[in-house]
């Protein structure tokens, strides 16, 4: 019987649910069993436990940030350089006018800034 050892990662599917809501996938000819998935689901698995006849995994989450880094967009990694560039003034004055506005045309915001100096 091949083995798996513990810390292995390997991606897997999802073929079949144990009785207790495990999903069950088949690596090196042994039965892994994976909480939190479903049957048909394509998951990266990192071997948490190693038995005789089995092994335990659990899901690694491929979008989960590392401790201490933040994922963003590129809009609102743009909106945050922009939002360090601006005056305070101007700040808080876009946050009246989307608060008065809902959607905001930025092209016509800056125009009205343009106008009033």
């Amino acid at each position: 019987m091949s083995s798996v050892k513990i810390g292995e990662e390997y991606d897997v599917k999802i073929v079949d649910r144990s009785t207790n809501n495990r999903g069950i996938a088949i690596v090196n000819n042994r039965i892994v069993f994976i909480p939190d998935t479903k049957i048909g689901d394509e998951v990266k698995i990192k071997i948490s436990k190693v038995f005789s006849y089995f092994a335990v995994a659990e899901k690694i989450d491929p979008q989960k940030p590392e401790e201490g880094h933040l994922i963003k967009t590129p809009d609102e990694f743009l909106q945050e350089i922009r939002e360090k560039e601006k005056p305070a003034e101007e700040t808080r004055e876009r946050e009246v006018y989307e608060s008065e506005g809902g959607d905001v045309n930025w092209q016509e915001y800056y125009e009205e800034l343009d106008d009033g100096e």
